[in-house]
């Protein structure tokens, strides 16, 4: 976790010094007001520049920035004693869930009742994919037709 925070770090620092390599900075094909002395091209990204840097992949990066931007100060502070905070894996999954499921699922892992993001998510949000996936296109009666037809 502590990774993800200094990347987050230095990213914001990054995107001071080289403005122009800030996502949407470049502002499109229609904009013809760029100056020509403008260093825009020269610039590596944040990503591909880190990447290089520390001798891992533009992915690990990636994924390192998004939990430490997406998780609360107040969860990471809450779990980073616990061994929930060196689970990659799990980090991410709680960077995607609402702010206020983050809360819940950091005071579980925190009292120890669970000790991975997986297994405190609500029972809802775990199927939730699995639910949506197989749904039926059509009412019960007509679905068991056809089903008793094959």
């Amino acid at each position: 976790m502590e990774r993800g925070e200094q990347l987050e770090r230095r990213k914001r620092l990054y995107e001071v010094k080289h403005r122009h390599t800030k996502h949407g900075a470049s502002g499109g094909k229609g904009n013809a007001k760029t100056k020509k002395n403008e260093t825009a091209g020269t610039a590596v990204s944040f990503v591909k520049d880190t990447a290089e840097k520390t001798k891992t992949s533009e992915r690990t990066v990636r994924g390192d920035v998004q939990f430490a931007k997406n998780i609360s100060k107040q969860v990471r502070d809450s779990i980073r004693d616990t061994p929930a905070a060196d689970h990659k894996e799990g980090l991410l999954k709680l960077a995607r869930l609402p702010k206020e499921t983050q809360v819940k699922v950091a005071e579980k892992i925190q009292t120890g009742k669970e000790t991975t993001v997986k297994e405190s998510r609500p029972r809802a949000q775990r199927f939730n994919y699995c639910s949506r996936r197989f749904t039926r296109p059509f009412s019960d009666s007509v679905y068991f037709t056809l089903v008793k037809a094959f």
